[in-house]
């Protein structure tokens, strides 16, 4: 569907007009901020906390790799910061064609590894640190919890999945991801998939951690998944769900009935209702994991 790049570039700038036209009426609670990371800057949005010392999670938005804006998750960030009391970033990162396959991933470790790094100046708990993303940034957001518990340079307590993309190597047999759902034709994300990453690298568990073997899962963050009903990539959330579990890995799994594709970051009743869930999962699995 997007086989040049002229192509993708029309369809990204379509895209990103649109979203943006969106953001440019929201009230944006979140204030602005540039970190340096090996002299390139970095950009969030950064909600402070009202205490010292205080748990820190990062969102990162989606839009298949290609589109999206970290302004996008306001209202949920706003939430995880007014009603849990988290100091909150939201990441911004490089998007496809110009950054393919690891470079995003890369970006944004590098950006939390700034922000834990001056936790005094932010006031955050270095040892409490939470990520969660949507769409593709839930499959970014798995991956830095793979990736960190690997290298080891800091923990990831928690990782929130909101109806995430985490097959790209085509481990889900098709005919079964996108029977009777309505969102994400199979053309559209196959083609985004073959611009993020090359074949090989597509089976990598940190491109798609659906891809990921039972002892590579062990020891991952407690994961919050949230899926939607009528969404294609319900079952990549699903299944992972499952095989974190059977690895021994806490999860709290919710399927969300009769709504499609990002409906956590459209306005009206069903984003606040999912919005409402996810908090309630993170205070209750917080909780239950110290």
């Amino acid at each position: 569907m997007l086989d040049t790049r002229e192509e993708l570039e029309k369809v990204k700038g379509f895209l990103i007009g649109k979203v943006s036209d969106q953001v440019s009426r929201r009230h944006i609670h979140g204030r602005k901020i540039e970190m340096d990371v090996d002299g390139i800057p970095h950009k969030a949005l950064f909600y402070p906390a009202r205490r010292d010392h205080a748990p820190v999670f990062f969102d990162i938005h989606g839009g298949g790799f290609c589109w999206g804006m970290m302004e996008e998750g306001d209202l949920y960030c706003h939430r995880l910061n007014e009603r849990l009391g988290l100091a909150v970033f939201s990441l911004d990162y490089p998007l496809l064609p110009e950054a393919v396959y690891p470079q995003a991933l890369e970006w944004l470790y590098g950006s939390i590894l700034s922000v834990l790094s001056h936790a005094d100046k932010y006031g955050i708990d270095p040892q409490h640190v939470m990520v969660g993303g949507r769409s593709a940034g839930g499959n970014l957001a798995a991956a830095l919890a793979l990736l960190s518990r690997d290298r080891g340079e800091f923990r990831i307590s928690l990782q929130v999945l909101d109806h995430p993309l985490l097959d790209c190597c085509g481990s889900l047999d098709n005919s079964r991801r996108y029977a009777g759902k309505d969102a994400l034709p199979v053309e559209m994300l196959e083609s985004l998939e073959s611009w993020y990453a090359t074949p090989e690298q597509r089976q990598e568990i940190y491109c798609s951690p659906l891809n990921a073997k039972m002892e590579e899962l062990r020891n991952a963050a407690p994961a919050v998944i949230q899926t939607c009903e009528h969404d294609s990539l319900q079952l990549d959330g699903e299944v992972y769900a499952e095989k974190l579990r059977v690895a021994g890995v806490p999860v709290v799994f919710h399927c969300y009935p009769a709504v499609c594709h990002g409906f956590t970051e459209v306005e009206g009743p069903e984003q606040e209702n999912g919005i409402r869930w996810l908090l309630d999962a993170i205070r209750t699995m917080t909780e239950s994991i110290g």
